[in-house]
């Protein structure tokens, strides 16, 4: 498994807790990105999309600063995915589901 690049480590865990709608607009569509790298991203962006809504007053609360530093922790630590590595032994494992 990669690591992370460095520089976008570093830029990600060094981000201020967004204040603003727009600034928390901003950091999802940053972050959205890496949506397919990270488990269970839905679940953890979900509250912070929660607060983009119009009928839920603005309000942060130590649950979005936890959860924004939760997807910041994911972001920075999430292993991806390496290309197999040549002449190592590959198992590939699938599912097949008949349509009758």
């Amino acid at each position: 498994m990669t690591k992370v690049d460095k520089p976008k480590k570093d830029l990600i865990a060094n981000l201020l807790l967004p204040t603003y709608v727009k600034d928390i607009c901003a950091f999802l569509r940053r972050v959205g990105f890496y949506r397919r790298s990270v488990r269970n991203f839905s679940k953890i962006a979900n509250s912070l999309s929660l607060l983009l809504s119009k009928d839920i007053p603005l309000h942060f609360s130590m649950k979005f600063e936890g959860v924004f530093t939760k997807l910041k922790g994911a972001l920075t630590t999430s292993p991806m995915l390496d290309p197999p590595i040549q002449g190592e032994q590959l198992e590939l494992m699938c599912v097949m589901r008949l349509i009758t």
